[in-house]
C-alpha cells in the first residue's frame, strides 16, 4: 500500500492538469451526447488541458493532435451557432407548415 505522501505525488504529479482534462472531456462526450451546445465550450476546455498536460510531459505528437482537436471544436461550435440561428423560432411559422392566421386560397 502506497503512504499517503505517495498518493499525494501520484494525484497531483501534473498539478492537477491532467484531473482537469479528463474531466472536461467526459463532459463534452455527456453534453454533446445529450445535444446541448456547451458540449463544444467543455470539449475546448479539455483540449486546452491536455495541450497544457502535453506540454508537461513534452510530447509533440499529442500537443500537436490537441490544437487539431481545438480548432476541430471550435469549428463545431460555430456551425452549431449557426446552424441553430437558422432553425424557425417558436413563435415564427414555419415555411413548410400552413399558417393558421393566413386566409386559405381555393386555387387547385
Amino acid at each position: 500500500m502506497q503512504e499517503p505522501s505517495q498518493w499525494h505525488d501520484w494525484l497531483t504529479n501534473y498539478y492537477g492538469v491532467d484531473w482537469a482534462a479528463m474531466i472536461f472531456t467526459m463532459l463534452s462526450a455527456w453534453r454533446l451526447g445529450s445535444k446541448h451546445a456547451d458540449g463544444w465550450i467543455w470539449a475546448m476546455l479539455s483540449a486546452i488541458s491536455w495541450i497544457a498536460f502535453n506540454f508537461l510531459v513534452e510530447s509533440g505528437p499529442a500537443i500537436f493532435a490537441n490544437v487539431v482537436f481545438l480548432a476541430l471544436n471550435a469549428r463545431g461550435f460555430i456551425a452549431w451557432l449557426n446552424n441553430r440561428s437558422d432553425e424557425p423560432k417558436s413563435d415564427e411559422p414555419n415555411a413548410d407548415e400552413p399558417n393558421p392566421d393566413e386566409p386559405k386560397s381555393d386555387q387547385a
